[in-house]
């Protein structure tokens, strides 16, 4: 293999494979990103057996077509480096050297056949959606996941699909995020799905560029171009629980505040609350919320905001972290919270929907609340 291409164009190329490349594995050919020159192409792949990407090169002049396998801890930051001229990579043996003006660097490779079989795009169901759109929905819902590993569906996002809907959820038990959005999925039928978070994260990260992008539902996997870049992400197997059931139905007690300045006051309030539980209690009576925490080593702090609310006094206690991760990824300027009872779960929807059926909400997240502190 011998090719020269442009350092910006290689730079931005490895930028989109290395993220997969595993660090720490006991398969050291899963340490390697795959280079394939062929006529006048270059691609690259990376993957940790869960998660692939393809990524592909066109303006790339090949003198000599091959394949390497070429280990990217020290060879990925070295193409970063260097200025935005050609480099001249050449394979000759069982290394691999990179060329730039006067900068060199040689890396011996593994070879290119122990490499593994990457996955194919699925003759499936697919459909296309905006690459704004796409991450935005993994964004409001992925944060939610689980990081309990005996629970792996959990781990996941679930899927739901109909014809005219795309629906994601993610729960760990104590809070569930649902995005749904009006898309022409192009499915038959409802169709549920549980899609790996890691491979979502890597998507996230690279549609941000592309106005397009193309989803294919494969049987064991899922597909996603993007231009000239592919993400392959396996399935996650397991049974995800009926989330519709969790939701309720009845919180009459609406909350209509200032999502900036709920979100300032929580962090000037938190600092005073206890480490193990994080709470800080919710008390509305009025127009008037008030924020209170306190810790096991006697510190207490308290804030207040107006907001719109016309029910009976109620306390109820939250995570911080939990409701600073709504207000992180809801949208809107307003926030919407649906209450009940203290001891029952809060909905949290953005507040163009104050007026309307929050169940229907684009946008929803449900906490559940923490048992009161003395």
């Amino acid at each position: 293999m011998k090719i020269q291409v442009q350092q910006t164009d290689l730079a931005r190329a490895l930028g989109a494979v290395a993220n997969v490349v595993s660090s720490k594995t006991t398969l050291p050919i899963l340490s390697t990103i795959l280079f394939e020159a062929d006529k006048d192409s270059l691609t690259l792949s990376a993957t940790d057996l869960d998660v692939s990407v393809v990524t592909r090169l066109s303006e790339v002049q090949v003198e000599k077509k091959g394949k390497a396998a070429v280990p990217a801890a020290k060879f990925v930051p070295f193409v970063r480096t260097l200025p935005s001229d050609p480099v001249k990579i050449q394979l000759s043996g069982e290394h691999v050297s990179v060329r730039s003006g006067k900068a060199r660097m040689e890396e011996p490779c593994m070879a290119p056949e122990d490499f593994p079989a990457l996955p194919k795009v699925e003759d499936a169901e697919a459909f296309e959606m905006p690459g704004p759109v796409i991450v935005e929905m993994i964004r409001n819902s992925i944060y939610a996941i689980s990081r309990d590993e005996t629970r792996p569906a959990l781990q996941g996002v679930l899927w739901e699909l109909t014809p005219k809907r795309f629906t994601m959820v993610a729960t760990d038990g104590h809070r569930l995020a649902r995005v749904h959005r009006e898309v022409k999925t192009g499915v038959k039928e409802t169709r549920k799905l549980i899609a790996s978070s890691a491979g979502l994260q890597q998507v996230m990260r690279l549609a941000e560029a592309v106005d397009t992008v193309k989803i294919y539902l494969g049987e064991h996997q899922l597909s996603f171009e993007m231009g000239d870049t592919t993400v392959h992400t396996r399935l996650v197997e397991g049974v995800f629980p009926n989330y519709e059931q969790v939701i309720p139905k009845g919180n009459e007690r609406r909350v209509v505040c200032d999502r900036e300045t709920l979100a300032g006051r929580i962090r000037r309030v938190k600092i005073s609350a206890d480490r193990v539980t994080n709470q800080v209690r919710f008390g509305l009576d009025g127009t008037q919320l008030t924020l209170a925490a306190s810790g096991t080593e006697g510190s207490r702090a308290e804030d207040e905001l107006e907001v719109e609310y016309g029910g009976e006094p109620i306390l109820i206690g939250f995570n911080h972290n939990y409701v600073e991760d709504v207000l992180k990824h809801m949208r809107g300027e307003n926030l919407v919270i649906a209450l009940d009872r203290p001891d029952s779960a809060a909905i949290f929807v953005p507040g163009e929907d104050a007026k309307s059926d929050v169940l229907a909400s684009e946008d929803l997240c449900l906490l559940m609340p923490l048992r009161l502190n003395d």
